[in-house]
């Protein structure tokens, strides 16, 4: 899911033939614009000041749906408090790692194995359209869970799990 995406495709480009079906949920295949990169290196530089604050802002604002923030309201209190907990050595690390990641646009006919890739209809962090890159795929299952936004797997598990059992059982 999102970062983990970005890990994913690069296990497949390395070892394809150690998967069998891939599920690529809420990411992109496409690297950052130098705007994005910019947005996480004036991040990382926040953090490194001490202002995680700025960073937690940052995300609450992409991760959920707009009714997520007063229907799950201990949801996102609860990814808050995940965001504070992690020290400033992991924020800079794993926004430096998404800031410079692979661009795989153009790779993907490459990847022969089944996938799946869901999106989410109101996700702020990784555009419809943007998950709609993976559509290069050859073997592809393009899914879109409507009315959730990036944090589907918290938001609706259950529309988000009976896809992915799907899936799985083909």
């Amino acid at each position: 899911m999102s970062m983990g995406g970005y890990i994913l495709l690069n296990f497949m480009e390395r070892y394809p033939d150690r998967i069998e079906k891939a599920i690529l949920m809420v990411t992109r295949p496409g690297g950052d614009t130098e705007a994005g990169k910019e947005w996480r290196t004036a991040l990382m530089e926040k953090a490194q000041q001490e202002d995680k604050e700025a960073v937690v802002k940052a995300f609450e604002a992409v991760l959920f749906e707009e009714e997520s923030f007063t229907r799950r309201r201990e949801l996102v209190d609860l990814v808050r408090s995940w965001m504070r907990a992690t020290p400033v050595n992991g924020l800079v690390g794993g926004l430096m790692a998404m800031r410079d990641r692979k661009d795989y646009t153009n790779q993907l006919y490459a990847f022969r194995m089944p996938c799946m890739v869901i999106a989410a209809e109101k996700d702020k962090a990784v555009k419809l359209e943007l998950a709609k890159e993976f559509e290069k795929l050859p073997q592809h299952k393009f899914v879109v869970l409507e009315g959730v936004g990036h944090m589907v797997n918290m938001e609706r598990p259950e529309i988000l799990n009976q896809a992915l059992v799907q899936f799985l059982k083909i």
